[in-house]
């Protein structure tokens, strides 16, 4: 009940003729000025329904904030402003977020670092759109990078219209993670990290579409090299140290080849490379060279200091659009450096025994 300027409202059962309760609301006032006596006016009316629908909605308000707080999903709901009206156990636990109180405050207010992008898809929902993505990236204050998969959508008010949002989100940064890993092995050699055979195929046919697609001043020159004797580092010392022989190698090519270039491990002991915007066989015997001074400085492996040197052919892409030709004559190449005496280069020519080019570092 309640009592204003001699207004009275209030609400009291009743049973009807049936023996059903009901509900009715009352006003009563009462008139003093300019009468003799005091004249009560009193109104009811029946609002059953209308307590029974909030009393259900209520209910149904309170059931979904349950299920929202228990659900094993990350879930939120948020009213038109984007202000904190229920959230799930799995959300805090994803978000590191404990014990916060969240209800009432901004999405914003707590995740400060929410991008312009995201709150532009926030706007969009509020206006009816339903969106979602597999995996996006977010960064957060403390440096690190989360992958979410989310969906936002809005939810509905009693009379139809949008109350608020509804955000489900999972945390795909372990699978992410698990997945570029996985990428990664595919397409890296394990003992190295250089890009492997795969890797590097796909590198060549990009690059030779390019020169078959007629790319203005564009060329490269491919090179193999394999180590030479490097048999005996095995047989001497053992694959412990020929493995990180080999590792040391790959640093070493890694470090002379420029950013825009390419290197991988093909197999064993062999490496191979694309040498960009080097389109002449003086540009590419220079590189090589510059390849092969660098691996004549000893190593410092664990015990033995070792010297090694390596053969290397070279083919420009100007003399073929063929991956196959094009690696087949780069090894012919390589085995001709390797027969006239090793430690040095060749050039292959388009059809033509290899040609050694003078200054070739034999």
């Amino acid at each position: 009940m309640v009592q204003d300027r001699g207004r009275v409202r209030g609400y009291m059962r009743v049973l009807d003729r049936d023996g059903n309760e009901r509900i009715l609301e009352y006003h009563n006032s009462v008139r003093r000025e300019g009468v003799d006596q005091p004249i009560v006016r009193a109104t009811a009316r029946d609002v059953t329904d209308l307590k029974r629908a909030e009393a259900e909605l209520r209910h149904s308000e309170q059931m979904l904030r349950v299920f929202v707080k228990h659900t094993p999903a990350a879930l939120a709901m948020f009213d038109r402003d984007m202000r904190y009206l229920a959230v799930s156990d799995r959300w805090r636990v994803d978000y590191r977020l404990g014990g916060a109180d969240l209800l009432g405050r901004s999405h914003y207010e707590v995740f400060p670092e929410i991008a312009e992008h995201w709150k532009e898809v926030h706007r969009r929902c509020l206006e009816g759109g339903v969106e979602q993505a597999d995996e996006d990236p977010f960064p957060r204050l403390d440096g690190k990078l989360d992958w979410v998969r989310w969906e936002v959508r809005p939810w509905y008010a009693t009379r139809g219209e949008i109350g608020g949002l509804l955000m489900f989100t999972e945390m795909v940064t372990d699978r992410k993670r698990m997945e570029d890993a996985l990428r990664y092995l595919a397409t890296h050699d394990h003992l190295t990290g250089l890009p492997n055979r795969a890797a590097f195929l796909e590198r060549l046919e990009r690059s030779l579409q390019r020169v078959s697609k007629g790319t203005p001043d564009y060329g490269f020159a491919l090179f193999f090299l394999d180590l030479d004797d490097f048999k005996g580092v095995n047989d001497n010392w053992g694959h412990s140290t020929g493995d990180e022989l080999l590792k040391q190698v790959a640093e070493r090519l890694r470090r002379q080849l420029r950013p825009k270039d390419a290197l991988a491990r093909f197999a064993g002991d062999e490496f191979v490379g694309l040498l960009e915007d080097t389109d002449t066989p003086a540009e590419a015997g220079a590189a090589a060279e510059r390849l092969l001074e660098r691996l004549r400085q000893p190593f410092e492996l664990e015990g033995p200091k070792v010297r090694i040197e390596a053969s290397v052919g070279l083919v420009l892409s100007s003399q073929t659009t063929s991956s196959e030709e094009i690696l087949g004559w780069a090894d012919k190449a390589m085995y001709a450096a390797k027969e006239a005496g090793k430690g040095g280069w060749q050039v292959y020519g388009n059809g033509k025994p290899p040609q050694t080019v003078p200054g070739s570092g034999l």
